[in-house]
């Protein structure tokens, strides 16, 4: 769970499409939950879109398991993570609905 001192909401401008951009500082931990968040949100997308399933649990050394993100690497993920939040968010505000 993050915390609320975690996340610093700077400034919302609303735009007449209806869209909204949002500026905030996110502390390092975060952004690593997002950017996880991510990663568990493309895989989930491929095994729905592309019926992948895993069927055995492979063995993989600590090398092959850390990767160094790029920063476009990095961002793409926290955007993916970023929206599950929103739609995890939205989906909670349907159930007290």
């Amino acid at each position: 769970m993050v915390k609320e001192e975690a996340i610093s909401i700077n400034d919302v401008v609303e735009h007449d499409d209806g869209s909204s951009t949002i500026t905030m500082d996110l502390d390092e931990t975060t952004q690593g939950i997002l950017i996880k968040q991510g990663l568990q949100y493309l895989i989930d997308e491929m095994r729905v879109t592309d019926k992948v399933r895993v069927v055995d649990d492979n063995e993989f050394s600590k090398e092959t398991k850390t990767h160094q993100l790029s920063n476009d690497e990095a961002n793409a993920l926290f955007h993916f993570g970023f929206i599950y939040a929103i739609k995890a968010g939205m989906k909670g505000l349907e159930n007290e609905l």
